[in-house]
């Protein structure tokens, strides 16, 4: 699966790397997950328990997902490493490229290796 998230993830830094702060984009499903494991889509605190179904609703006109973690360079305790383990299965059974970003606002895209893009508009709509 790292493999394939590296490859999704240098595809997806292709399309939104290097231009303005992003902006929501209503194709993207924006997911984070909070340092005290608490999951938000979009902006909205989602339960963690219906996660897959609020992503089944959205999957019809999303193109694919933008994922960030609190603090994603400090090791997760076990109970966190769980839930975003939850999370990453839901998001990966959407079957849309995922990109990781280091900003809690989305305004960059992570591509393999750390390289760091700032993102730009929602690509098509320039």
């Amino acid at each position: 699966m790292r493999h394939l998230l590296a490859g999704v993830v240098a595809a997806l830094a292709l399309l939104l790397g290097g231009g303005a702060t992003a902006s929501p984009c209503p194709a993207v499903i924006y997911v984070t997950v909070a340092k005290d494991g608490a999951v938000s889509v979009d902006g909205k605190p989602t339960a963690y328990e219906t996660l897959a179904q609020t992503l089944m609703v959205l999957r019809p006109t999303a193109k694919y997902v933008l994922y960030y973690r609190d603090d994603p360079r400090s090791e997760p305790s076990p109970a966190l490493q769980v839930r975003i383990a939850g999370v990453l299965d839901a998001i990966t059974a959407l079957r849309l490229p995922i990109g990781l970003s280091s900003r809690p606002d989305f305004s960059d895209t992570v591509a393999p290796g750390g390289k760091i893009y700032r993102a730009m508009a929602c690509p098509g709509q320039n």
